[in-house]
């Protein structure tokens, strides 16, 4: 089994990442939080990214959690975590940087020359998977998340801060089909925050915010609070 480095942004991805690995057994030897300066960030995810900290706690890794701001400028980000990664990897060592994705080749060949800068190996465990399939199987694994930005034509304001139930999963898949974006928001569609994952033991990442529309296909939810409560507290208020 590989020591692990897993790349933590918050959202659903990165999240089934690590989550997938551990199920095979894998070891987390170090978690890893970018936290880039720009919203329009090539690489990175930037809405809610420093709640992945509440994330990191509920699953008790907060001793493991390491955070790196880079710029957001496109490659020079890159760069930047490739020398935060360099050091990680002199200080700590791990065998493997976990990743989320399913088809984002331009995230995977810069993780893949990290890597091999590094010495080790990469692994996105979603890789390849049928976009709706992906986001049936979340749901099937008990995750909980929700929509925090909006960016596509096809999805309005009201997709939002509401828990994703596997109806409203079949509602994403039809109206990506109808409208022809990724129905897992792999093309930068939409980004979400995860409430809850088995990892999480017995708590969950409880939000209170209002939804802004920015434009006709530009809609995000404004996070004013967030915190952990226990596992069967309802604690979802979205205005």
């Amino acid at each position: 089994m590989a020591r692990i480095c897993s790349l933590l942004s918050g959202g659903k991805d990165s999240n089934y990442a690590l989550y997938a690995s551990l199920k095979e057994g894998h070891t987390v030897q170090c978690i890893v939080t970018v936290r880039p300066a720009r919203q329009d960030s090539w690489m990175f995810h930037y809405p809610a990214v420093d709640l992945a900290r509440l994330q990191v706690k509920a699953m008790g890794f907060e001793d493991r959690h390491y955070i790196v701001e880079v710029s957001g400028v496109k490659e020079r980000e890159v760069e930047e975590l490739a020398s935060f990664l360099e050091r990680l990897y002199a200080e700590i060592g791990f065998d493997v940087i976990v990743a989320g994705g399913i088809a984002s080749e331009y995230q995977k060949r810069r993780l893949e020359r990290i890597a091999q800068r590094i010495g080790v190996d990469v692994y996105a465990p979603q890789w390849g998977m049928e976009p709706g399939e992906y986001m049936r199987r979340l749901i099937e694994e008990g995750f909980e998340f929700i929509v925090t930005q909006i960016t596509t034509y096809g999805l309005g304001p009201e997709f939002l801060g509401v828990k994703i139930t596997r109806e409203i999963v079949e509602e994403i898949i039809a109206r990506a089909r109808r409208h022809g974006f990724n129905p897992a928001f792999e093309g930068g569609e939409a980004e979400t925050l995860v409430l809850y994952q088995p990892l999480y033991r017995d708590r969950r990442l409880c939000v209170a915010g209002k939804r802004l529309s920015r434009g006709e296909f530009e809609h995000i939810l404004i996070i004013e609070r967030a915190w952990l409560d226990s596992r069967d507290r309802s604690c979802l208020t979205v205005e």
